[in-house]
């Protein structure tokens, strides 16, 4: 197989401890129950995307706490894994490219990038402020799967790469098709995990720390 030469991050429940959807929308004075019985709205064909966003939105501006200030603190406060950091400075040690990209927000994706120092950063969400910087909107795509393989192709054209020069790490769904295309997925069991990642994951793990012994 070809040399390693990128690691392509998930962020939620792979290099953090908590979920950031989850933890916003607590801080926002909600409830993860509130946010998950939209998504499985619309999951179900209940209510239309559109729809669904605005939703959350509402979730979010309700008790006039929903400010950039507020939202960066949030992401702040998440704390990484453990292992995380160390195995991303023995990873840039080895001279291994790392990049993230995630199913959520992009400030939030700047804030953690920042943490472990990775310049290269793709998200989901993009929120807007107002004025005031006060949230006005936020942009969403629900195909996550797919924004993430096309995020990644733009990642391999900027760097030069081809897709078995990456392996991959994550926990979620929305990794799937990386992995496919990689060949080289590393399921990480975590709270969070969907288990279809292990039918084709060319690594399964339960702890970041245990990818070291892998990319040597």
């Amino acid at each position: 197989m070809p040399e390693i030469k990128a690691i392509i991050f998930d962020i939620d429940g792979t290099l953090t401890e908590k979920n950031s959807w989850q933890q916003l929308i607590i801080a926002m004075g909600g409830t993860w129950e509130e946010d998950l019985e939209v998504v499985e709205l619309d999951r179900s064909g209940k209510i239309s995307h559109e729809e669904a966003n605005a939703r959350v939105l509402a979730l979010w501006k309700r008790h006039g706490l929903a400010s950039r200030e507020n939202f960066q603190k949030t992401f702040e406060n998440m704390n990484l894994r453990h292992d995380a950091l160390d195995l991303v400075n023995y990873l840039k040690q080895k001279g291994i490219i790392i990049c993230l990209i995630t199913g959520s927000m992009d400030l939030y994706a700047q804030t953690i990038a920042e943490k472990v120092g990775a310049q290269n950063f793709y998200s989901n969400a993009i929120l807007r402020w107002d004025e005031n910087s006060m949230i006005k909107d936020f942009i969403y795509d629900w195909r996550q799967g797919e924004l993430k393989l096309k995020q990644f192709r733009e990642f391999l054209q900027k760097n030069n790469l081809r897709p078995d020069e990456c392996a991959t790490i994550g926990d979620s769904d929305n990794d799937y098709e990386l992995f496919k295309l990689t060949g080289r997925g590393i399921a990480i069991r975590t709270e969070y995990e969907d288990k279809v990642l292990e039918s084709i994951a060319w690594k399964v793990v339960n702890s970041l720390s245990e990818i070291k012994n892998i990319i040597k």
